[in-house]
């Protein structure tokens, strides 16, 4: 089963007690595909959201698709930290075994190195991948000087608040 459509993705530009932009995406199983534009949401609804069109936001999509590679990055040290566990358990009773049996056979120190070395490097990109995440999060969430005065004007004049409902 394929699930796409459209959806609300890169909260940015966040104004507390207000709302935040976001970038309407078209998604396939969710992940941000293509922009479609950039809304100031106020408030979520249950059929899409309350707010006003912006100009698309490139910071808005940036996060976004951002994030998405993120996911892949944190599945991929996920699976190389898993693979490099199972690859370890699977030759250390043959290195037990040849150190019971009198000596080791040669290359079995680099076969060590290389699953611990691959069990630590996604076991430590995964904790890397997450503050990456929240960090984006937090340093494209604050709108500058400029962009804040904007939004809050067209809050002030009413905005277009009482448009439609733009749907998710």
């Amino acid at each position: 089963m394929v699930v796409w459509g459209t959806r609300f993705c890169g909260p940015v530009d966040k104004l507390e007690g207000y709302g935040e932009v976001r970038t309407r995406f078209f998604h396939i199983w969710f992940l941000p595909l293509l922009p479609l534009g950039s809304t100031f949401v106020v408030e979520d609804l249950p059929d899409g959201v309350r707010g006003f069109k912006v100009g698309l936001s490139l910071k808005s999509v940036f996060l976004a698709w951002s994030r998405t590679g993120l996911l892949f990055a944190m599945l991929g040290l996920g699976f190389v930290a898993f693979d490099q566990l199972v690859a370890f358990t699977e030759f250390a009773p043959v290195i037990a075994k040849q150190l019971r049996g009198g000596g080791l056979k040669p290359g079995w120190g680099l076969r060590v190195v290389k699953s611990v070395a691959g069990m630590g490097g996604g076991l430590c990109g995964l904790p890397f991948a997450v503050l990456v995440w929240w960090g984006l999060g937090a340093l494209l969430g604050r709108p500058g000087a400029a962009r804040r005065a904007e939004l809050l004007a067209r809050l002030g004049a009413g905005g277009g608040l009482d448009a439609p409902v733009v749907p998710d």
